[in-house]
């Protein structure tokens, strides 16, 4: 209840003079830490769960000072422990400067963990806005031509939805989409659990997208989710990310 995997029925929780209802769930779930009373995590070791997740450096400083971490961009990067994962969500554990001291290992340790085990339990997934709307919706008679061919927005996630922003950091993931586009592409930062590629072409601006962000963030997106307001670009020919 405390972490929000369910609602009360009927009363409220209130921490702080504040009602749990009121916070978002992953907000709540960043300043909790959880253990369950099975001795099990994912069926494996700590090491084997640790992954990773991106949030804005500058807006995190205050939680910068408390966790290892790396930079990317004015993006950090961060680690937690996936406890567990379901339909009613999913459990994770903030990694912080104790564990680290009480595991004894190095942020360079946790991101040689990290890059290899938030693919493999998280997964990850670039489909066109199209053929996401279509899922969401189930529309049998939706216009799939749109899918086929001169898509101009991708939606960039992982398997469960939730800071799945973490996907940039996947070997190879930029390389292989602007081989399949033809092309580079911006990467849109549209929240923490998301990013939105959109092929370069000569109607694209720049500008006018790090605009539309800049927007987007400021009215649309819950400040504690908000991942940045730049807009990035992948060069192809020199495989890197501006």
């Amino acid at each position: 209840l405390l972490m929000r995997f369910y609602d009360p029925n009927s009363g409220s929780i209130i921490i702080d003079d504040i009602n749990i209802k009121d916070v978002s769930r992953t907000s709540l779930r960043d300043n909790y830490g959880m253990v369950l009373q099975d001795t099990w995590i994912k069926n494996a070791t700590v090491k084997e769960n640790i992954c990773f997740k991106l949030i804005n450096a500058e807006k995190n400083a205050a939680l910068l000072r408390e966790v290892p971490y790396r930079t990317c961009h004015d993006l950090a990067v961060v680690y937690f422990v996936l406890v567990s994962q379901d339909e009613n969500g999913t459990a994770t554990i903030t990694v912080n400067n104790a564990l680290t001291r009480l595991w004894n290992v190095s942020e360079e340790v946790l991101y040689a963990y990290a890059k290899k085990n938030t693919p493999r339990l998280l997964g990850g997934t670039i489909a066109p806005m199209t053929k996401m709307f279509l899922d969401l919706t189930e529309a049998a008679d939706f216009d799939m031509k749109f899918t086929n061919a001169g898509e101009r927005l991708f939606v960039a996630t992982n398997s469960c939805g939730v800071d799945g922003a973490s996907i940039l950091l996947y070997d190879g993931v930029l390389e292989l989409f602007g081989e399949r586009i033809g092309s580079d592409f911006y990467i849109l930062p549209s929240s923490v659990h998301e990013l939105l590629f959109v092929p370069k072409t000569d109607e694209v601006d720049g500008k006018s997208l790090s605009q539309m962000v800049r927007e987007v963030n400021r009215n649309e997106v819950a400040p504690e989710e908000v991942l940045s307001d730049h807009v990035y670009y992948y060069d192809r020919e020199k495989k890197e990310l501006i």
